[in-house]
């Protein structure tokens, strides 16, 4: 298959997006978002290739669409505030296909890329029989070793494997088997999307209590639409008197155990818990360094508390990685936790 990209406006990055897919270009081109520039882009790749991915910008929209009808002779239609080719099959929200005879153009916003699920593209190249792993919290190393020439992509949060069914379950056993605190979805869904489902499911409702995540726990569960409805509120509490006059923490419990412990952890989401009205409240309490570990507890020690009305639990992980890698692992870790306990709990 001869595969062409066209990047219209060139401010984002997608040098590992072919890797996602699984597929090897022969033309890549970057080109401004001039009209005409991006016609002549289209019929010289519609004479090359059988598949074309053009990435766009959110300003670029207009001018990819019109450069389409005017190439192509297609018919324009109204479609959300937008001139959108009526050929065109949106086939996800700033997702979109269109094919000729000879040609087949995916046409996708960068801002999505973040959060594709890539099975569309599996599905448009005849790759149904596959299934799309986002695995969480395992490291470069450790991915390499299970998953051999099945990776696509792969950094030290997450990373993006393809296996075919029969790999399915041995995949399966091997993360759950050797790596306890690794997440993973099907079909590159991200861990936020997968506990928005399970939350609407049973009817639950959120609140988190956030010290070295600072926030980005919340952050993370709201950006996906609709949180408003299982996500009660959430408390930043990044210092010890942040602790004690928001979540109630004595003093005497954070100078006997220290900020960072299992002890402090479970007083946060229990504070959280009984400061809302949540079912569930999650908790963050660690080392994100490069400064503050000792030998007892290392920079990349992060304490979880779960706190329902039922059921406390603590969770203690030690992550590697810089200050920002540290956060984002905890962060996903305390996703996947939250998971993993309403899907043993609450499922009938």
């Amino acid at each position: 298959m001869e595969v062409g990209i066209i990047k219209v406006d060139d401010n984002f990055f997608i040098e590992d997006l072919l890797h996602r897919f699984g597929i090897k270009k022969n033309i890549e081109m970057i080109i401004g978002k001039d009209i005409s520039i991006i016609k002549d882009s289209l019929k010289y790749l519609r004479d090359r290739c059988d598949l074309v991915i053009l990435i766009f910008s959110k300003d670029c929209k207009n001018n990819v669409f019109k450069a389409f009808r005017f190439t192509f002779g297609l018919i324009p239609q109204i479609k959300d505030n937008a001139v959108l080719p009526r050929d065109f099959e949106e086939i996800n929200k700033d997702i979109y296909l269109f094919k000729t005879e000879k040609i087949t153009f995916f046409i996708i916003d960068n801002r999505v890329l973040s959060n594709f699920d890539y099975s569309i593209i599996g599905n448009i190249l005849g790759l149904e029989r596959y299934s799309y792993f986002k695995v969480f919290n395992v490291g470069r190393k450790e991915i390499k070793m299970i998953t051999g020439e099945r990776e696509i992509i792969s950094d030290e949060v997450e990373s993006v494997i393809v296996v075919n069914e029969k790999e399915k379950e041995e995949l399966y056993c091997i993360l759950k088997q050797g790596f306890p605190y690794s997440f993973y979805t099907d079909s590159g869904e991200l861990l936020e999307s997968v506990f928005k489902k399970l939350c609407n499911l049973y009817h639950l409702h959120i609140a988190t209590a956030e010290s070295c995540t600072a926030g980005s726990l919340s952050y993370t569960i709201t950006r996906i639409s609709g949180s408003s409805s299982y996500f009660d509120r959430g408390f930043t509490v990044y210092s010890n008197k942040a602790k004690h006059e928001i979540l109630g923490i004595s003093w005497g419990m954070l100078n006997r155990f220290g900020a960072v412990s299992r002890e402090v952890a479970l007083c946060m989401a229990q504070g959280a818990l009984k400061r809302s009205e949540a079912d569930i409240a999650v908790s963050t309490t660690g080392i994100a360094g490069p400064t503050g570990g000792t030998a007892e507890k290392p920079v990349g020690l992060v304490y979880f508390g779960l706190a329902t009305k039922e059921k406390n639990k603590v969770y203690k992980k030690i992550f590697t990685g810089n200050r920002e890698m540290i956060r984002d692992k905890a962060t996903r870790f305390a996703l996947g936790m939250m998971i993993e306990f309403i899907k043993k709990n609450y499922e009938r």
